[in-house]
C-alpha cells in the first residue's frame, strides 16, 4: 500500500453509512490511493449525528479502518489568525467569504500543513 494518506470528510462517511454504492466505490478507490485518515471532528460528527446504537456501532466498525487526526488548540488559534489576513485579501478581491469557511478553514489548512508540507 503506497504511503499517501488520503483525508475523508464527513459526508463521504455519511453516505457510506447510509449504503450509498457512489461512497462505498469512492473509499474503495481511496484506500488504494493510500491510509484512509479522517478529522476528530469528523469522528465527533458522525457519533453526534448517530440516532440508535446500531448507528454508533456502524461508526464505531467503520472507523476502525481509519486513523484519526487530532486538531488541537494550537492549530486552530495560528489558522484562525492566518485566516484573519485570509478574509482581508479576499475580500479586497470582491469574493465572498461565507461564515461556514471561518469553521472549516483551520481543519483544513491545519490537516494541509500537518500531510501536505511533510
Amino acid at each position: 500500500m503506497p504511503d499517501n494518506m488520503v483525508l475523508i470528510e464527513t459526508t463521504i462517511l455519511v453516505d457510506y453509512l447510509r449504503r450509498s454504492a457512489a461512497a462505498a466505490d469512492y473509499l474503495d478507490t481511496a484506500r488504494s490511493q493510500g491510509n484512509l485518515i479522517c478529522s476528530a471532528v469528523t469522528q465527533a460528527e458522525l457519533i453526534v449525528g448517530s440516532r440508535t446504537r446500531a448507528e454508533l456501532r456502524a461508526i464505531d466498525q467503520l472507523l476502525t479502518r481509519f486513523n484519526i487526526e487530532p486538531i488541537d488548540r494550537n492549530d486552530s488559534v495560528r489558522r484562525m489568525f492566518k485566516l484573519g489576513r485570509l478574509r482581508h485579501h479576499i475580500a479586497l478581491n470582491g469574493q465572498f467569504f461565507l461564515p461556514s469557511d471561518d469553521f472549516l478553514a483551520p481543519l483544513f489548512t491545519a490537516l494541509h500543513r500537518r500531510f501536505v508540507n511533510k
